[in-house]
């Protein structure tokens, strides 16, 4: 039963979620929908059902999550539909979410809140385009089923795009919400790389409108940046330029090597500083040019 359960996927768009001027761009006629059952025979999607009525458009699959995307975007291409994925978000593929306390159980239901509780839950984060941007993994997590919002627990999200400086973030609580297109993640913020490991970033918060490439980190912001370190109240991570900002008073060392017992060589202090990881340079801005620096020069 687990491997069933791993292997169901969801792609949709409801009355709860999006307006209908929206949903009808993905709203399928009867003959639509006969035409989608014999592409996906083609498609090697071997169990698909869709639903498709006034209210919702849905499509429910058994397989591999990537067999439905691509399915999905031949459908309404062939269609000649612009579909906006990003309207809809994400594609969840739940992963173990069934209790093997006493046999096997639906997820647990919140009455009160009408949420849902799942376990190991899983999804992909679609770009504009129907693009793959990222998956978030979660070890618990509730679902609203009216707004799709979602509550995560011990998150890991991990970017398609590896040529990054940073393309992975994980934190002990994340909210999705769905209705903005936002993802705030807080307690023991990282972003790292797991091909990099001489930069990151920790805070206590990060606010992302995914709507744009600006990722907001506040409180305690720390960056190591190769031999650098820099440390702020608050900055920005541009993912599209890869370029960390500091708006707010940054401090900065730069040491010999990585040893953690290690004097600083040089310290400063800046009213702003960016790091530009495509130009690898880090420069720092001050009122009237002045930055207030300090030099060890016996550890030259």
């Amino acid at each position: 039963m687990d491997y069933i359960i791993d292997h169901i996927n969801y792609f949709g768009v409801t009355h709860h979620n999006t307006p209908l001027s929206e949903r009808e761009v993905f709203s399928l006629t009867e003959d639509e929908i006969k035409l989608a059952y014999s592409m996906a025979l083609t498609s090697g999607l071997n169990e698909v059902f869709i639903l498709s009525t006034c209210a919702r458009t849905e499509f429910y699959s058994y397989g591999s999550s990537d067999q439905l995307i691509d399915f999905i975007k031949k459908l309404y291409h062939s269609l000649h539909r612009k579909c906006d994925f990003f309207i809809i978000g994400f594609i969840i593929f739940l992963l173990l979410f069934v209790n093997f306390i006493s046999g096997c159980s639906l997820p647990k239901q919140d009455e009160e809140r009408n949420l849902y509780s799942l376990k190991n839950f899983s999804l992909i984060q679609l770009e504009k385009r129907g693009k793959k941007l990222f998956k978030l993994n979660s070890s618990d997590a509730t679902v609203d089923p009216l707004t799709n919002n979602i509550n995560a627990k011990n998150v890991t999200i991990i970017f398609y795009n590896k040529n990054l400086l940073f393309n992975k973030i994980s934190s002990k609580n994340c909210i999705l919400d769905k209705e903005n297109n936002k993802l705030y993640l807080y307690d023991q913020v990282l972003l790292d790389n797991d091909s990099n490991s001489q930069s990151y970033i920790r805070s206590n918060l990060l606010n992302w409108d995914m709507n744009n490439s600006n990722v907001l980190l506040k409180g305690n912001v720390f960056v190591k940046y190769y031999l650098t370190e820099l440390k702020s109240n608050s900055a920005t991570y541009n993912r599209k330029k890869d370029m960390v900002i500091f708006n707010e008073k940054t401090s900065y060392k730069i040491y010999k090597n990585d040893n953690v017992n290690n004097q600083s060589i040089v310290s400063l202090m800046a009213d702003k500083a960016n790091i530009d990881n495509k130009k690898k340079a880090i420069i720092f801005d001050s009122v009237k040019n002045q930055v207030e620096s300090i030099i060890n020069l016996d550890l030259f």
